[in-house]
């Protein structure tokens, strides 16, 4: 934003104009799912890593040179070792290493005993990957729904009479089954390899 009386470019977080002292107007309002950059005071997504406007790492707090840093809810000026700022009382402290503050980012091992175990989509719904959650979690009923109605059939003949009817069902609950059984191993082979973040783009804690 710029400064009304003289026009210099300001912070969006500033509280007066360093030019020419004039206060500043309230800064902007977030929207619920931003904060402030701690560097520069610029509101950005809670799950950026890094700020899209001055590029400093968002995790790096503690290692910053300056002695006032922005608060991340309010925007104004708070001493750079302060957990608390005492304008709104939003804690400032790290987030874990290489996370935004506050974030609490998802574990490696559950998703990978998720993927292993429940294979059907459980470790996306973990990750807050919906979409493709359903879409695993839909392959695998589809897989079950075509071969158990050819199942059904050969439980009541006692016999698989060739018909292209049953070879049908086979033959698309087999391609259905390929599908998702590749997906279950590269999903896999992905997590255990760090290659699938979660649904904000951030990497899963070992």
């Amino acid at each position: 934003m710029y400064c009304a009386k003289c026009g210099i470019e300001m912070t969006d977080a500033a509280a007066f104009c360093r030019a020419c002292g004039a206060k500043a107007a309230a800064p902007p309002a977030l929207a619920a799912d931003e904060k402030r950059c701690f560097s520069c005071g610029a509101g950005i997504k809670k799950a950026a890593a890094i700020c899209p406007k001055c590029g400093v790492d968002q995790a790096k707090r503690s290692a910053m040179d300056a002695v006032e840093l922005f608060c991340v809810a309010c925007g104004r000026l708070v001493k750079k070792e302060a957990e608390i700022c005492p304008r709104c009382g939003v804690r400032q402290a790290d987030g874990p290493e290489g996370y935004p503050p506050g974030y609490r980012p998802k574990s490696k091992i559950a998703a990978i005993l998720l993927c292993v175990l429940l294979g059907y989509g459980g470790h996306r719904f973990y990750l807050g990957r919906i979409g493709s959650a359903i879409g695993m979690l839909s392959l695998g009923v589809f897989y079950w729904a075509f071969y158990g109605v050819w199942f059904a059939a050969f439980l009541r003949s006692h016999e698989w009479d060739g018909s292209a009817s049953g070879f049908g069902f086979l033959f698309v609950a087999g391609l259905i089954g390929i599908g998702w059984f590749a997906w279950w191993i590269v999903d896999i082979v992905k997590l255990c390899t760090n290659k699938l973040p979660d649904k904000n783009g951030l990497p899963l804690k070992d």
